[in-house]
């Protein structure tokens, strides 16, 4: 009497775990498929940051460049040696002070003249104002 109710609860729990097996299989199927598409459309994603993050790099790259070489153009342009080799000259006191006025200098100081080859010491004679 035991044995037909064991083999009927035998053959039901055998039916439920088989139904579950499928069940779970069938969950682990979609869920591999939703994460292969999610990692699919996440390359995707990753991809056009990267050529985005390229053409921005390219375009930093290339806008310093020039704000650099402008700059260089700027620097070179008020170099002093470019300006004594064009004929100009520096003038210092004797403390090494640029001289810009007539009246930093008195008759008898001592003065250097910067040429674009090299430097000249000399002594004032006389001033004048004016030019």
């Amino acid at each position: 009497h035991v044995e037909i109710p064991a083999q009927t609860l035998e053959r039901a729990a055998s039916s439920i775990v088989e139904e579950a097996t499928e069940y779970v299989a069938e969950r682990r199927r979609t869920v591999m498929l939703a994460v292969r598409d999610r990692l699919g459309t996440e390359q995707v994603h990753l991809t056009h940051i990267r050529d985005s993050l390229a053409r921005h790099s390219r375009h930093v790259v290339e806008s310093e460049t020039a704000w650099l070489d402008a700059r260089r153009q700027l620097v070179a342009a008020y170099d002093p040696q470019r300006r004594l080799s064009q004929g100009w000259s520096i003038v210092t006191d004797s403390s090494g002070a640029v001289v810009k006025s007539v009246h930093q200098m008195g008759v008898g100081l001592a003065f250097h003249i910067r040429v674009s080859d090299g430097q000249v010491l000399a002594r004032v004679e006389a001033t004048q104002e004016g030019t």
